[in-house]
């Protein structure tokens, strides 16, 4: 056996053996934050859907985010040297109470649930949609405790606490597909009653 296959196969079995690029690149994201904004959650801009809403933001992001995924380019060294980012983005769109609450009753309660759900957030995984207008009116109606998906999730995240919502964004085909994760915090000030809302761009590597 010549020299060159004698140290492969030393490396080989001593677990060593190096990586190809593209298994050394899977599983390594980049995310590239788009836009930050505050919206309120007060109940009556919501219903009317008023500017500065959180359903109004929502939507408006929602819709922007569409026109972005269309046009935006990774910048060149968005992934590690050896890896380049590839196909369409993923969007990373967060919302989180703005001012939370540290002496109340049920604090204790929602503490353990933030530290449960922090580990684990709890999955809502692959809902799919014909439309961001479609997605946007699933978002309104699960963060208000509506339909099978918001009733279940204020059965999880009962009492005060205020929960912080992840929905990662993809395109598949021509249709939508959703994941959502849900960290259950502690209740938010309804004296300041905003939401931090967020999007980014996710690329894979490879």
């Amino acid at each position: 056996m010549d020299p060159a296959a004698l140290a492969m196969l030393f490396l080989a079995l001593t677990g060593a053996a190096p990586t190809s690029g593209t298994e050394a690149c899977g599983g390594i994201t980049v995310e590239i934050p788009v836009e930050r904004t505050m919206a309120s959650a007060a109940t009556l801009p919501n219903l009317l859907g008023l500017p500065r809403s959180l359903e109004a933001e929502s939507h408006r992001m929602l819709g922007e985010s569409e026109q972005v995924v269309a046009s935006t380019v990774p910048p060149g060294d968005a992934c590690p040297r050896h890896c380049t980012p590839f196909g369409v983005p993923e969007v990373v769109f967060r919302s989180v109470p703005a001012v939370v609450l540290d002496a109340y009753d049920e604090a204790e309660k929602c503490e353990r649930l933030l530290d449960q759900t922090s580990r684990q957030p709890y999955r809502f995984g692959d809902r799919q949609f014909d439309s961001i207008d479609d997605l946007g009116d699933w978002i309104g109606l699960f963060t208000r405790g509506k339909g099978e998906d918001g009733q279940r999730l204020y059965r999880l995240c009962d009492g005060r606490g205020s929960p912080s919502y992840v929905w990662v964004i993809s395109h598949e085909a021509d249709r939508l597909v959703v994941n959502a994760e849900v960290t259950c915090g502690h209740a938010r000030d309804r004296d300041d009653n905003r939401y931090e809302l967020s999007y980014s761009l996710r690329w894979s590597c490879r």
